[in-house]
């Protein structure tokens, strides 16, 4: 490890706790100055308006430390869910694989790719679980994030030797059919603003898994607006594009490691996993 600084970040945006800080502050101003501008009845609307969005910004608050990509922070345990269910043997540092891509100049090791990296937390949590790997984060960061954080989180993590970061558009990698061993995401499809067609950005994450490759990708799978009927969704994928095991974990939302101040419509509910080999 070296002496840089970590920021993974929170999925819920600084800048959106900003304005309900602004916006409580403003309706503290205004019950305050009540008494002389309005009614009774309208200044006890207005302080039970305040009240109710006071709460709400303290709950906020605690959501978006809850919800960091630091070691204590759920996004993090969201994570290491994802590899857990990844159907590939995790190694130690010193871990070989038979994988190679046979020239002189490139490391043995699988090959594996982050789609919708964000802050680079799963890129590393990859690269610490399988101890040879080559992890290569992609994502065109338009919900926060940069590819700047996610370099300098990497090295401050000691791997920027074999995490690297690159900008793209989810909905159409640059890479040919089964460039990559392995691919993943937590929450990438979701983040992800350039297509309202999720079902597309997990079959060109699909795609450019190698036959026999695997995956494990976590999202908001169970979201029927979205998915549709996820679990018949997926039994006509496995079918149309010949995948070997498919698996589908639901109510992910529910499992004993995520907060029940997490679980509401806005934030986590309706978290699937799927998972298998290509």
């Amino acid at each position: 490890m070296n002496g840089n600084s970590r920021d993974y970040g929170s999925w819920i945006p600084a800048g959106a706790i900003r304005a309900l800080d602004l916006i409580t502050i403003v309706l503290i101003t205004l019950t305050l100055a009540a008494n002389n501008w309005f009614s009774p009845k309208v200044t006890a609307a207005v302080g039970a308006v305040m009240v109710i969005v006071l709460l709400f910004t303290l709950y906020m608050q605690a959501a978006r430390s809850r919800m960091s990509g630091g070691l204590d922070g759920m996004m993090t345990e969201m994570s290491d869910l994802t590899l857990s269910k990844l159907p590939l043997e995790a190694e130690d540092e010193a871990g070989d694989t038979d994988d190679t891509d046979g020239g002189e100049d490139e490391p043995a090791g699988l090959r594996i790719l982050d789609v919708g990296c964000f802050t680079g937390r799963l890129s590393v949590r990859t690269a610490e679980r399988f101890g040879s790997a080559r992890v290569k984060g992609v994502d065109g960061w338009q919900s926060g994030g940069s590819e700047a954080q996610c370099v300098s989180n990497a090295s401050a993590e000691g791997f920027s030797d074999r995490v690297s970061f690159e900008t793209a558009d989810l909905a159409g990698l640059e890479y040919p059919d089964g460039s990559f061993d392995a691919a993943v995401s937590c929450f990438g499809f979701k983040r992800y603003k350039g297509s309202a067609d999720k079902k597309a950005l997990l079959e060109e994450s699909l795609r450019v898994v190698k036959k026999g490759g695997a995956f494990a990708f976590t999202d908001s799978f169970g979201d029927q607006r979205t998915y549709g009927d996820i679990v018949g969704y997926l039994e006509a994928l496995k079918e149309r594009l010949d995948i070997a095991e498919l698996h589908y974990v639901p109510k992910v939302e529910r499992m004993d490691f995520v907060p029940v101040l997490l679980r509401a419509p806005w934030l986590l509910m309706d978290t699937g996993l799927i998972y298998g080999v290509r």
